[in-house]
């Protein structure tokens, strides 16, 4: 529920912008709008469904505790159907990048340093991905990793 909404009503009633009768209408009309999935569906801060798929995508680029954060984020706000898709997405790329860089180990070994170029590549997707995720994200578009194993649907 709003409360800025019934607050800023409450205002207009005694300003005499609106009478008693529409006040109680209005009011009746917000309170019915309101339903419990949306309560539920509240993201911490306030922030909106974008801004936090956002925040989720560029935290990546902080190494290591980035990924944490991420999917800290992505299970807190997991209930919002936004966030869950993206969060998905996030997640299902940190699993094959780790996989990835597994894979390129051997690599490194067998092919006499030529792996190294594998690791470059998975580095330079890796600063990528978050921060077209994000800028995606900001436009309310969960976008898919490319290169992403679909672990979560």
């Amino acid at each position: 529920m709003k409360i800025e909404n019934l607050e800023k009503l409450n205002e207009m009633r005694k300003s005499g912008a609106i009478s008693e009768e529409e006040y109680q209408q209005i009011k009746a009309n917000l309170l019915e709008s309101v339903s419990p999935s949306e309560e539920e569906n509240e993201l911490p801060m306030g922030l909106s469904a974008s801004n936090y798929c956002s925040i989720m995508n560029f935290i990546q680029l902080f190494f290591g505790a980035g990924w944490v954060i991420s999917i800290i984020l992505w299970v807190i706000g997991k209930d919002n159907e936004q966030v869950r898709q993206q969060g998905n997405y996030i997640i299902n790329w940190l699993i094959s990048c780790l996989l990835y860089g597994i894979i390129a180990a051997p690599l490194i070994i067998f092919t006499l340093g030529l792996g190294v170029f594998f690791y470059i590549a998975l580095g330079i997707c890796s600063l990528l991905f978050p921060i077209i995720g994000g800028l995606k994200s900001l436009n309310g578009t969960a976008w898919k990793y490319p290169l992403s194993i679909p672990f979560l649907k």
